[in-house]
């Protein structure tokens, strides 16, 4: 805001102001939105707090941003609230823990291969 919007004065108090110093409303923001989700064939379930989730999880999961710095970034006043919007995708998930498992596996020299030894005596009671 401090860059994009200096030429309507200072200080910026709204993210989206018109022309003549009011506001976009909120309909027509909603509206313009659909009308470039449908011209670029998304879902069409997408809505803006979806871009909004999407872009946390980002933050998080594939860039690696402390979810302290995203929480400031979204407003929230508690880290567990961002903790709602980072959800991460199947495929994310699956590959984090390919590379988790991949390095605990270098890390123990081959040993997480071994079959444990079972115990050949009587179970004591």
């Amino acid at each position: 805001m401090e860059f994009g919007l200096s030429r309507y004065g200072q200080p910026v108090t709204h993210l989206f102001p018109t022309s003549t110093g009011g506001l976009v409303a909120e309909g027509d923001l909603y509206s313009r939105f659909i009308g470039f989700v449908n011209a670029l064939g998304l879902d069409p379930g997408l809505d803006i707090h979806g871009l909004r989730r999407s872009y946390a999880t980002h933050m998080q999961t594939v860039y690696g941003y402390d979810a302290k710095f995203i929480s400031m970034q979204l407003g929230h006043a508690h880290e567990a609230t961002t903790t709602i919007y980072t959800l991460p995708s199947p495929d994310f998930a699956a590959s984090e823990m390919e590379r988790v498992l991949s390095k605990d596996l270098l890390r123990s020299k081959g040993k997480l291969l071994l079959k444990p030894a079972r115990n050949q005596g009587r179970a004591s009671r």
